[in-house]
Order: C-alpha cells, then structure tokens, then sequence
C-alpha cells in the first residue's frame, strides 16, 4: 500500500501508512525503505537519510536502499558521513 501510494505522488498518506506498521515492526526494512522514500519525495531530506541508513543496516543486501541512501547522502552534501 505505501509503494501504491508513493507511486500515485502521496507521500504524505504512505508516511500515514507507514507510522504505526513501523511501531509495531521497528525492524521492517521494507517499511522503513518506504518511509524514508517518502522523506524524500516531501523533500526531508535529513529524516530520510537517517531512516535509509538505518534501513540499510539491517538489510544490506537491499539495492534500491542503498541508491536511496546515495541519494540522501548527495541530496544534503553529507559526503564526509559516506567514508567516516
């Protein structure tokens, strides 16, 4: 449902949709990948960044997290986090 949402341009409903599935489930990368898309799409940059490493972390076979992850890395010039 939040990948649907994202798609048809409501960021802020898949952030809705998100919220609780995540406090019941703080370790769903899937959901957490879908939230952070939608800080990006709201241009909150800094949030999506934090939820896309996160994400990452716990499921760092995930390709599309890691582009997400470059792009918020790029999005607020954070470059000296991605080496450090």
């Amino acid at each position: 449902m939040a990948r649907a949402l994202l798609e048809i341009g409501e960021p802020r409903d898949a952030l809705f949709f998100c919220a609780p599935r995540i406090k019941a489930d703080p370790m769903n990368p899937t959901l957490l990948y879908y939230q952070a898309k939608g800080f990006m799409d709201l241009k909150l940059y800094d949030y999506a960044l934090i939820i896309a490493k996160y994400a990452c972390e716990l499921a760092p076979e995930s390709n599309s997290t890691w582009v997400l992850l470059t792009k918020a890395y790029i999005t607020t010039k954070s470059y000296k986090y991605v080496i450090g």
